[in-house]
Formats: C-alpha cells, sequence, structure tokens
C-alpha cells in the first residue's frame, strides 16, 4: 500500500493588543453602562444600527470595546463567535452588548431577545457573565438587564 504524502505548510496565528490606558470605569448598574455607552454611540452615525460591545474584568471595569456591527435602519447583524472571539483574547470576565434603535423605539425586538440568549449561553462556557444589552434610543435607554430579560 503506498503511503500518502503531506506538504504541511501553514502559518502561525498571532495576535498582539496593545493596552493604551488603565481602566478607569467601573460598571455598577445600567446607568452607568448608559452613560459610558452613549458617548461612543454619539460618535457614531445615528441614522443607522451600530452594534458595540464592552469588556470588563472581573471588577466590572470596561477593559475594552469593539465595534461589531453597522446595519440599516431596521437591524444589525451582530456575530457570537466575532463577540466570543473578542472577550477571550483580552480575557474578559464580563460583556455587555449594546446597540442603537433609530426609530426611537426602546422595546427590545425578538432579534434582540434571540441574540442576547445566544450570547448569555456562550459567556458561560468560558465562565464569563453577560451582564446587560443596552438598547440606545436618543437621549434614553433600556437595559434588557433590568427588564429581566437576561
Amino acid at each position: 500500500m503506498e503511503k500518502l504524502k503531506f506538504n504541511w505548510c501553514a502559518a502561525e496565528l498571532s495576535t498582539i493588543y496593545k493596552v493604551k490606558h488603565k481602566p478607569s470605569v467601573k460598571i455598577g448598574c445600567s446607568q452607568d453602562s448608559y452613560n459610558y455607552i452613549k458617548n461612543i454611540f454619539d460618535t457614531q452615525e445615528q441614522h443607522i444600527e451600530q452594534f458595540n460591545v464592552f469588556y470588563l474584568n472581573r471588577n466590572n471595569m470596561i477593559i475594552g470595546w469593539k465595534h461589531i456591527g453597522i446595519g440599516g435602519v431596521a437591524g444589525v447583524v451582530a456575530d457570537t463567535k466575532i463577540i466570543m472571539k473578542h472577550a477571550l483574547d483580552i480575557c474578559a470576565s464580563g460583556i455587555i452588548l449594546s446597540h442603537n434603535h433609530p426609530s426611537g423605539n426602546k422595546k427590545a425586538s425578538y432579534a434582540d431577545i434571540q441574540l442576547t440568549n445566544k450570547v448569555k449561553e456562550a459567556v458561560k462556557l468560558f465562565d464569563m457573565a453577560l451582564l446587560d444589552h443596552i438598547i440606545i434610543c436618543d437621549d434614553s435607554y433600556l437595559s434588557m438587564a433590568d427588564e429581566g430579560l437576561i
């Protein structure tokens, strides 16, 4: 029997994260989250949906955030794999999901709830916590944690 020969050529993967600041914002409640998150959403386009994820350490200090997706006027796609990839890369202990509703309707959609539940299950596998999912609407917000949806 003839032996098969394989040519194994693959590049080693590497990722470098450089911290440009020390964590200085501690999140204790949904209002704290909104106050921090709102400033970032204010720098992004307001007429379309944006999705950002905030990563926290064990002391609930924000250690970083990532813009995950940009959508249309009625929706945005956020990939759980991408959310978890960044969480694992920086050894986050907590996650806060956030997106805006350009319509001004604060109500969580079926898709919002489904994504939240999917991420909630994923974080459990890595001993992390999904702390909240904040929906930004103009100068107000909905906290899915405060509403008992998490």
